[in-house]
C-alpha cells in the first residue's frame, strides 16, 4: 500500500519536473497560444469555418424566408404552439437578418447570439409541447452556432474589454 502511494508521488513529481523543463524551453501554455499554426492547418480551419458558416446562413435564410412568406405549415405550427401570428414574422426577420449577419465576420458573433437564443426558444417550445423528436434539431444547430461563435468571438471580446477598461 505504501509503495503504491510513494509511486504516485514520484510519478507526480516527475510530471512536474517535465512541465518545468517544457516551460524553461519556452513552450508554456501562455506562449503556445501565440504560436502560429502551420499554413495548411490555418487554411483547413478557415475553410471549415467558412463552409459551416455558409451552410448555417443558407439554412437560416431559407427558414426565415419561409416564416416571412407566411408558409401555411409555419403559420399552423405557431398557432398550435399558442404564439401570436406576429411572432412568426419576428422570428422570421431575426433568422433572415442573422443569416446575412453570419456572413460578415465583424458582426457574426452577434448574429450567433441572436440565433442561439432563437434555437434555445425553439428547443424549449418543442419540449413544452411534448414534441420530443424535434428537440434535438435546434440543439444540434445551436452546437454548430457555438463553433462559429467561438471562432468569430474577436469583436465581442474587444467590446467587453472596452467596456471593462473603459
Amino acid at each position: 500500500m505504501r509503495a503504491r502511494y510513494m509511486g504516485r508521488i514520484l510519478m507526480a513529481d516527475s510530471f512536474l519536473r517535465i512541465a518545468k523543463r517544457i516551460c524553461m524551453l519556452g513552450l508554456c501554455a501562455k506562449e503556445m497560444r501565440n504560436m502560429e499554426l502551420p499554413r495548411s492547418a490555418f487554411i483547413w480551419k478557415t475553410t471549415g469555418v467558412w463552409t459551416l458558416t455558409v451552410i448555417l446562413a443558407v439554412l437560416f435564410l431559407l427558414a426565415g424566408g419561409g416564416k416571412l412568406a407566411g408558409v401555411p405549415k409555419q403559420v399552423d405550427s405557431f398557432a398550435h404552439w399558442g404564439y401570436a401570428s406576429w411572432f412568426l414574422y419576428v422570428i422570421g426577420a431575426i433568422e433572415a437578418a442573422s443569416a446575412i449577419g453570419l456572413l460578415v465576420p465583424r458582426i457574426a458573433v452577434f448574429s450567433v447570439l441572436l440565433l442561439g437564443v432563437t434555437m434555445l426558444g425553439a428547443a424549449l417550445t418543442h419540449l413544452v409541447h411534448h414534441e420530443m423528436m424535434a428537440v434535438p434539431v435546434p440543439l444540434v444547430i445551436l452546437g454548430l452556432l457555438v463553433v462559429v461563435g467561438y471562432v468569430r468571438r474577436g469583436p465581442l471580446v474587444a467590446l467587453y474589454e472596452r467596456l471593462v477598461d473603459g
